[in-house]
């Protein structure tokens, strides 16, 4: 291993580092691909070096298998919003408001899980009423948060797209006082 970057899901950061990363010549680049439109050129741009390219959890826009990519993996994202969804409906009252706070970005991890956890309360508990709210930054996840429950007061629960933001949304909760159960 001759570098690990941490790109803070900056679509330009990625694409700089990737530049800089295929003039270093490795034989092979793990990428987690954000904003796919935005990073598809630069991820095109390793195989075309020559560089073997691993995705994870996502391909960029336009980019073929065997052709562009080496290998694509990832977990059961749609999987972990479904666990997710089934694991916060008996902490919620029937009848009740559930926020759903998910990734502002074309990002097919974060898509996953939120169609997963919403398709799975409407078909298991179409009883609750979901209001969804989108952070565009980790770090607006919080603030996101704040104003998700101030347009919905009383939530009964709440989903975050994934462990990052919903680590800043508990701590947000935990400063205001508000106990809310949390997917």
């Amino acid at each position: 291993v001759i570098d690990v970057v941490d790109c803070a899901f900056s679509p330009d950061i990625q694409v700089a580092e990737l530049d800089r990363l295929i003039s270093q010549r490795p034989d092979a680049i793990i990428s987690l691909p954000v904003a796919n439109e935005q990073v598809a050129a630069a991820h095109r741009r390793v195989s075309e070096a020559g560089i073997k390219l691993v995705l994870l959890d996502n391909a960029p826009t336009g980019l073929l298998p065997g052709k562009d990519y080496t290998a694509l993996v990832s977990s059961d994202n749609f999987g972990l919003g479904k666990i997710a969804a089934a694991g916060l409906s008996p902490r919620i009252p029937d009848g009740a408001k559930v926020g759903v706070l998910g990734f502002a970005a074309d990002f097919f991890a974060t898509n996953e899980r939120e169609i997963a956890f919403t398709k799975w309360l409407q078909l298991n508990r179409p009883d609750l009423l979901l209001h969804v709210r989108r952070f565009a930054r980790i770090e607006d996840a919080a603030a996101s948060a704040d104003d998700l429950l101030a347009d919905h007061p009383g939530l009964a629960g709440l989903f975050v797209v994934w462990d990052t933001p919903a680590l800043a949304v508990a701590a947000r909760l935990t400063e205001r006082g508000t106990a809310l159960p949390m997917a």
